[in-house]
């Protein structure tokens, strides 16, 4: 199970640096569903088709993408750094 980035980083106090977003799920490709194709008769070249629901996404083809930006600052021209 995916935990919420939110709540993680409230106790660090960075919950406003997450950027959230609706995405394709990777798994089934924005589909919902997962296709497994089984070759059942090799010489009359025939197939059997299921589909299994996806786990990942819930069956919706949409996951929430959380993405976390932290920016940093620092001097330019440093000791040591042979500038």
């Amino acid at each position: 199970m995916i935990t919420d980035l939110r709540e993680k980083l409230k106790t660090l106090d960075l919950e406003g640096a997450i950027h959230v977003e609706i995405a394709l799920c990777g798994r089934c490709e924005g589909a919902g569903r997962l296709k497994w194709v089984e070759l059942v008769d090799y010489h009359k070249c025939l197939y059997k088709t299921t589909y299994y629901e996806c786990k990942d996404c819930n069956s919706t083809g949409r996951i929430y993408k959380q993405t976390l930006n932290l920016t940093g600052f620092r001097p330019f021209k440093e000791a040591g750094d042979g500038n």
